[in-house]
C-alpha cells in the first residue's frame, strides 16, 4: 500500500511538473523565473521519490524472496497471489518478548539519527506497517520532517499495551461510545432538540389541531491535546540488551490513559488558544440532572434505598434503562463490609443468601467490572474524584447511560527527534494525541449520590 501510495503521488507531481511547461507552450511564451523555481521545487519532490520507492522495491524483492524460502522450509506461513497485489503471512517484525532483538523506538531513533543501518530500520518499519492484522490506526503521517517516523504504524501488541496498561486506568473512558476526531476541524456539535412537539385531543370537528413548533439547539466540543516526552540516551539506544520499547511506550502510554480517565470526571471543559480541556462528569455543564443525597453515617438499609430512589428517578426522566454504577474502589469495598444482624456479608461472591441486596464477583477487582447492585453492573474506577463535597474527602456515585455519551480521540502518534539533544548524545520519543467528549447530549443519562455519608468509610 506504502508503494501504491508513492506512485500515485510521483505520477501525479510528473504531471503537475509536464503542466507548468504546457502552459507556458500554450501562451507562447518562455518559462519565467517563478515556474523555474516552481519545476526545480516538483523536480526535487520528484527525485526523492524516485529514490524512496527504488528502496521500498528492492526491500520488497528481498521480502518475497525470504519469505518463500521460509515456507519452502515449512518455517513459515503461505503466499497467496491476486492479480498483482501479493500477501505474505510471516512472524511479526517486533513482539513483545524482545527476543528477536529487534526493536520498535530503536528503528525510529535510527531515521532520526540517519544512521548506516537507516535502510534495515526502514525496511522493518514497512514490512510492520504492511503486515496483515497491523495497527494501522496507530499513527497517521503527520508530514514531519527530519526522519520523524511519523508514518509507521506502532505494532499491534505496543498499542493494545497502551489501552490496557495499569496505573488508574480508563475503565469509565472505554465505556462511552466512540468516535475519531475528524481532520481539519477544532470541535464537534452534535444537534439536540430542546423542546418537542404537542399533541391534544381535538375539541370538535373541523377545528385546529394542537401545534407547537420544536426548537433545537447543539451540544458539542472541542478538542485538548494530550502528550507526553521522553528523553532516552544513545547509549541505550546502541547497548541495551533488550528492546526498550515497553518502558519508553509503556510509561508515555501510563500516564496518558490515566490522565484520560482522571479528566471524564474532572475535565473542566475550558482551555486557552482553543485547546478545550475535557468536559467531565462533575463539570457544570454536564452535572447529573438526577441527584440522591447521602447522609452522613450511612447503613446498608439508607444506601440501597437511596440508589434505588436514583434509579427510579433516572428511568423516570431519562425513559430508558441505565447501563452502569461507577463506584470508587472505596466505596465499593464498604458495601461489601456490610452484614446483618447475624454478621453475614450482604453483598456474597454468589447469589446463595437469602435476598442479597448485591453480588460480588467471584475475583477481588481493582478497577473494572465488579458485581452486580440493583440488576446492573458496577464499575469501580480509582479516578472517581475523593475529594468532593464541603469537607473536600466525599466519593460520588455515579449511575449514568455510556452509549449516550460520546468519547472522541485521534490516533495516538508516537514519534522520535535528535534537535536539540545532539550535545547530550539523546534521542527524543514524543507520544500525543487529541480527545474531547460530549457527555451532555441527555443530561438525565447522568444520575449522581453524594453527600456527607460518602466521606472515607471505616472497616
Amino acid at each position: 500500500m506504502l508503494i501504491k501510495e508513492l506512485r500515485e503521488r510521483l505520477k501525479a507531481l510528473l504531471e503537475q511538473r509536464a503542466a507548468v511547461t504546457a502552459k507556458a507552450v500554450d501562451e507562447k511564451r518562455g518559462l519565467t523565473d517563478e515556474d523555474k523555481t516552481l519545476r526545480s521545487s516538483i523536480t526535487d519532490q520528484i527525485d526523492t521519490l524516485e529514490v524512496r520507492l527504488a528502496e521500498l522495491d528492492e526491500a520488497e524483492v528481498r521480502e518475497a524472496v525470504a519469505a518463500q524460502a521460509r515456507v519452502d522450509a515449512g518455517e513459515a506461513g503461505t503466499e497467496a497471489r491476486a492479480s498483482s497485489d501479493t500477501t505474505v503471512t510471516d512472524p511479526p517484525v517486533y513482539v513483545s518478548s524482545g527476543l528477536n532483538g529487534q526493536s520498535y523506538f530503536r528503528d525510529l531513533a535510527s531515521l532520526a539519527l540517519n544512521r548506516e543501518n537507516r535502510r534495515d530500520a526502514t525496511d522493518r518499519l514497512t514490512r510492520n506497517s504492511r503486515m496483515v492484522g497491523s495497527e494501522q490506526r496507530a499513527l497517521g503521517n503527520t508530514n514531519a520532517t527530519g526522519g520523524s517516523g511519523g508514518e509507521f504504524a506502532p505494532p499491534t501488541w505496543l498499542v493494545s499495551e497502551y489501552i490496557k496498561l495499569a496505573r488508574a486506568g480508563r475503565v469509565t473512558a472505554d465505556l462511552l461510545k466512540k468516535g475519531d476526531v475528524p481532520a481539519n476541524t477544532s470541535s464537534i456539535n452534535l444537534p439536540k432538540v430542546l423542546t418537542g412537539t404537542t399533541v391534544a385531543i381535538q375539541s370538535t370537528q373541523n377545528t385546529a389541531l394542537s401545534q407547537t413548533d420544536l426548537t433545537t439547539g447543539a451540544v458539542g466540543t472541542g478538542f485538548t491535546t494530550i502528550g507526553g516526552k521522553e528523553v532516552v540516551s544513545q547509549q541505550m539506544i546502541d547497548q541495551a540488551a533488550l528492546p526498550f520499547d515497553q518502558v519508553i511506550l509503556g510509561d508515555l502510554a501510563a500516564a496518558y490513559a490515566t490522565l484520560v480517565g482522571q479528566q471524564i470526571y474532572l475535565g473542566a471543559g475550558t482551555g486557552a488558544n482553543n485547546n478545550s480541556v475535557i468536559n467531565g462528569l462533575t463539570n457544570a455543564t454536564t452535572i447529573a440532572a438526577n441527584q440522591a443525597t447521602l447522609a452522613a453515617t450511612p447503613t446498608a438499609v439508607t444506601f440501597y434505598s437511596k440508589a434505588a430512589g436514583l434509579l427510579s428517578s433516572f428511568v423516570t426522566n431519562r425513559f430508558q434503562q441505565p447501563t452502569h454504577w461507577l463506584m470508587h474502589p472505596r466505596r465499593w469495598y464498604w458495601l461489601l463490609s456490610l452484614t446483618d444482624s447475624q454478621n453475614r456479608p450482604l453483598v456474597v461472591p454468589v447469589s446463595v443468601a437469602y435476598n442479597p441486596i448485591a453480588s460480588d464477583s467471584a475475583d477481588t477487582t481493582v478497577q473494572g467490572m465488579a458485581g452486580m447492585f440493583l440488576g446492573l453492573p458496577v464499575i469501580i474506577d480509582p479516578n472517581i474524584p475523593t475529594n468532593l463535597g464541603v469537607g473536600t474527602n466525599q466519593d460520588e456515585v455515579f449511575l449514568i447511560k455510556a452509549d449516550d455519551m460520546w468519547l472522541f480521540e485521534s490516533p495516538v502518534q508516537v514519534e522520535s527527534f535528535r534537535e536539540t539533544y545532539a550535545d547530550t548524545v539523546g534521542v527524543l520519543f514524543r507520544l500525543y494525541a487529541y480527545a474531547g467528549t460530549i457527555l451532555n447530549r441527555y443530561n438525565t443519562s447522568i444520575a449522581t449520590m453524594n453527600g456527607a455519608g460518602l466521606v472515607p468509610p471505616s472497616f
